[in-house]
């Protein structure tokens, strides 16, 4: 441990010292900008000290493969063999030649001398723009004579938890961009831990075990490092211990060239001899998930994401609704994050495992896409564990959130059961960075994992039935009860009927007049005799026009008699139609004899409403209410211990008062 608190505070005093630039970049640059200068420039100059031992042979050989007429980026193979290293640079700039007076078209021209992995990353970051700007505030060549004397001849891990530590450092300060892609770090190594616990022979495994990890809105690899850091934390030899292959993807240019240059900074690791020539940020794509999967076809052992909170898809959604992938549901179009949850499922391999990190909105939207999403994963029996976080762990919001906990592999005892953990209360107080005030210790993190991990009921876990979260939505029909009223409103509403305007003014004077000898109220069987009133007043009237005479006249009464159709079928009151949901696990006839027909003997189930899956009564939906399983009731304070608070107060208050004007 004391080694880890040396190595972090040798990491945290490197990036105080870089980040002292901000004295020259101070005033042109505000102060949530220099972080758009530090990371590419930290960048250039650690890839300048790692290419330093081998430029030279690097450029010999870029010279033979020219005369072998193997030319520009069909030398990368060979040239990365030459270097050990999965770049190169066939420059002969460094930072310390570039020179005073054409420093930006120098240091733009040493850029694009690297090979096109890396030029990628520099292109992402706007390298050229920011060059322009340096240039034109006359800053450019002091922040490249500040670069050159850092020596970066660090090992890879170092410079990872280095550049790490720099992408934090521009969190940290105003930047709103940043914040928004980059998750925390005691949410990530919650995460970390409780996907990697579940798989205990990759963290102790001898056998140099390959594991794939993927991250759908990678940002700048944070779970996927994170995952590999612990991995090499829990391995008792590095040479054999699990190596990871990273894939992701990113919509965002920076935060894609932050995780892109952090993956090859993990595949130059000097001690991870079996890669020292991978470039291990070839699996990190440029694009949007929702609209082109560019990992198409592949599944992965672990899957991490954190969907942004949400997230409104509107302006994609033609393609989404006609990607098969989220043929399972749609949810409503201004929250996207169960699209996300929908993909990382899908992406988990037979037996892998998964997190993603949500809002509480997933847990009840009540559109049908969102259930039906929630349907699919709880039947599926893919959802492991839901843990409820503590609120303000985010730097730009407060809200609670939730991490879903997904396993394809998960044990016979669990089996089709889902632990819920409320974590909400393990936070540690912290000084405020943005909405952030609290962040998970691992003393918490370890709690959590346990919790997860005994699959038990406690003070802070339930376990439960996925059916205890079902409910089936049944309708509940009563009898239209009725009678006729015959009244002079009555009356002018039926001569103002579409089929009674139709026919002349004689015909329509008729019917009032044979009307009006019936006034008053009449059961339902009078329509036979209004029938035959008309006939004996020589009124013709169709069948058309005599039954809409007597829906006008129709007057709902609750002692009335129950009204049938021509078939002598009930006819059901539309406005006492009401639904029940019945829990999942209880029987609906059951259930209606205890909680409806004593209070509504005249009740029925519509039989005719059925759920669409599995053909029974009722349309079956699911939700997850954590109060419902965590709520404390806390009785009201005694009124009398609050009066004598309020007095002493009082008393106090006064006194003060008192020692303030003597």
């Amino acid at each position: 441990m004391a080694d880890v608190i040396d190595r972090k505070a040798a990491t945290q005093n490197f990036a105080n010292e870089i980040w002292t630039v901000a004295d020259i970049l101070h005033g042109p640059f505000n102060d949530d900008e220099y972080g758009e200068v530090i990371l590419p420039f930290s960048l250039l100059r650690r890839f300048e000290c790692v290419l330093d031992p081998k430029k030279t042979a690097v450029q010999a050989g870029a010279e033979t493969l020219d005369e072998m007429g193997i030319r520009g980026d069909d030398q990368y193979s060979q040239l990365c063999a030459v270097a050990g290293l999965p770049f190169y640079n066939l420059s002969n700039y460094r930072l310390s030649n570039l020179g005073q007076t054409h420093t930006k078209e120098n240091l733009i021209a040493y850029k694009n001398s690297f090979s096109k992995n890396v030029r990628d990353i520099f292109d992402h970051f706007e390298f050229d723009r920011i060059c322009e700007r340096l240039t034109k505030s006359k800053k450019i060549y002091a922040v490249v004579e500040f670069f050159k004397k850092l020596d970066m001849n660090v090992s890879a891990r170092t410079m990872s938890n280095l550049y790490e530590e720099l992408i934090w450092r521009f969190a940290d300060s105003k930047h709103k961009a940043s914040k928004e892609y980059l998750t925390p770090r005691d949410v990530v190594h919650l995460a970390s831990c409780l996907v990697l616990n579940s798989d205990k022979e990759v963290l102790t495994s001898q056998n140099a075990l390959l594991r794939t990890c993927y991250d759908p809105t990678c940002g700048t690899c944070g779970f996927i490092t994170d995952a590999m850091d612990y991995i090499r934390e829990q391995a008792p030899n590095d040479d054999l211990r699990t190596r990871i292959i990273p894939s992701g993807q990113e919509i965002n240019d920076v935060s894609w060239a932050m995780g892109k240059a952090m993956m090859l900074l993990y595949g130059c690791e000097d001690d991870q001899k079996t890669t020292s020539m991978s470039d291990l940020s070839t699996g990190i794509r440029y694009g949007n998930t929702l609209t082109n999967d560019l990992h198409a076809g592949t599944t992965f052992d672990y899957v991490f994401s954190n969907p942004p909170f949400g997230m409104d898809w509107k302006d994609v959604q033609a393609e989404v609704k006609a990607d098969p992938r989220f043929a399972v549901g749609l949810p409503k179009v201004s929250d996207g994050s169960m699209l996300f949850l929908t993909h990382v499922v899908k992406k988990i391999a037979e037996k892998g495992q998964g997190a993603i990190v949500l809002s509480g909105s997933p847990l009840f939207s009540g559109d049908s896409g969102s259930n039906a999403i929630r349907r699919w994963l709880f039947e599926s029996g893919v959802v492991e564990a839901i843990v409820q976080l503590p609120g303000s762990l985010f730097y730009n919001t407060s809200i609670q959130t939730y991490l879903w906990l997904l396993n394809k592999n998960k044990s016979a005892e669990k089996e089709g059961k889902i632990a819920l953990v409320n974590a909400s209360e393990l936070k540690t107080l912290i000084r405020n960075i943005g909405s952030k005030r609290y962040i998970i210790s691992n003393d918490d993190i370890a709690r959590i994992s346990r919790e997860v991990a005994d699959f038990k009921d406690s003070d802070i876990t339930k376990v439960c039935d996925y059916r205890e979260f079902g409910t089936r939505t049944v309708t509940v029909q009563r009898p239209l009860r009725a009678k006729f009223v015959i009244s002079e409103d009555s009356i002018k509403a039926v001569s103002e009927l579409k089929p009674i305007q139709k026919l002349d003014k004689e015909a329509v004077t008729a019917i009032c007049d044979v009307l009006r000898e019936s006034m008053g109220e009449h059961p339902l069987g009078w329509k036979v005799t209004l029938e035959s009133a008309f006939k004996k007043a020589n009124v013709k009237v169709s069948k058309a026009v005599l039954n809409a005479i007597a829906k006008e006249l129709l007057v709902r009464d609750p002692e009335g008699e129950v009204v049938k159709d021509k078939d002598g079928n009930v006819e059901y009151d539309s406005e006492l139609k009401q639904t029940e949901n019945v829990p999942l696990l209880d029987n609906v006839e059951e259930y209606f004899k205890t909680e409806v027909l004593p209070f509504v003997p005249d009740a029925v189930i519509d039989t005719s409403v059925v759920d669409e899956k599995d053909g029974q009564v009722g349309p079956v939906s699911y939700e997850i209410n954590f109060n419902k399983y965590f709520y404390k009731y806390e009785p009201p304070r005694d009124p009398v211990v609050i009066a004598a608070e309020i007095v002493a107060l009082e008393e106090e208050t006064s006194q003060m008062m008192k020692e303030l004007f003597r």
